[in-house]
Parts: structure tokens; sequence; C-alpha cells
């Protein structure tokens, strides 16, 4: 299925998933659930403003505006706040009695979040020069920029085998 024969509500619908950070297998099933297209994980890629350079200032405005929304609906939800997940851990602790084992996976499980334990992020030190900077902290016009700037520099391609030698 070419990507370019899927209706405006199809595509609205694909850009507003890839904005929540859906794997594209999964978009493509709610597609075909939805409107009944078959597409394949790379048509639905096409949508990607990271993977897709050519896409137009309509949809890539919807997609930030998406992605914007997405997290700060994240960010609302109690769970993602460390000082709501301790109170209701001390709650679970009151409530767990004598029974050491319990205290003790609480305890614990308190113990990793506050340090840290339950994150993915990583600590980086050094520089690094990149020329795009940060894409998710990039305003629409930022976006717009890239996006002109990418579609029109050649592509590299860099060679990461070493040569053989002759035996």
């Amino acid at each position: 299925m070419a990507a370019n024969k899927l209706s405006d509500k199809a595509k609205f619908f694909v850009l507003k998933r890839l904005a929540a950070f859906e794997k594209p297998t999964e978009i493509a099933e709610a597609v075909k659930a939805e409107f009944g297209v078959d597409m394949s994980r790379q048509n639905v890629e096409f949508y990607d403003p990271a993977k897709n350079s050519v896409l137009g200032k309509q949809w890539l405005e919807f997609w930030v505006s998406e992605r914007k929304k997405f997290i700060e609906e994240v960010d609302a939800q109690p769970l993602q706040h460390l000082a709501y997940r301790q109170k209701v851990r001390q709650r679970a602790l009151d409530q767990s009695g004598r029974n050491p084992k319990m205290m003790l996976q609480i305890a614990d499980s308190a113990a990793k979040d506050a340090g840290g334990a339950y994150t993915n992020k990583t600590e980086v030190t050094g520089t690094v020069e990149v020329g795009t900077g940060d894409v998710k902290n990039m305003s629409t016009e930022q976006l717009l920029a890239l996006q002109a700037e990418l579609a029109t520099a050649p592509q590299k391609r860099h060679r990461t085998t070493k040569p053989t030698s002759a035996s």
C-alpha cells in the first residue's frame, strides 16, 4: 500500500500515534482495524518526522503539537512523580503490619526509586559536536528549517568494514 493513498483522516491517525511513541507495527495494525487499509511498518515510518524530511508543514506541525500534548498528559499522571509513588509505598508499608518480608520489599523498592534505579537516565560527560541539536527541544520553526536542510543535503554514507588483507 503506497503511503500517499491514505486519507487525511488516516494520516492524522498515524501521526498522532507516532507522536505518542507507539511502535510502527502497532500503528499498522490499528490502521487496518480502524480504516481497513493494509500498511507495512515502513509505510508507517514514512510519516515519522525523525525519519522523513519531506513531510509537509501541516503534518509536521500536527506531529509537534500532538507530541507536546502527549508529554504534558504523561507528566500530569500522579505515578510519574516520585513524591506520589513514595506516598503510596508509605501507605502500603503502614498497612503491611508485621510482615517483615513485605516491609523489606517495600523499603527496597522505595530506596531504588529514590536513587533512580527505575529510570533509564544516563549521565554523559564530555562534549559531542552535533550539527542539529536536540530535536525534542526544537520549536516548530527550527524543525521546519532542519527538515529543509536535510531535504537538500546530500546523503553521507560511512563504510564501517575494515579492508581485508590478501593472504
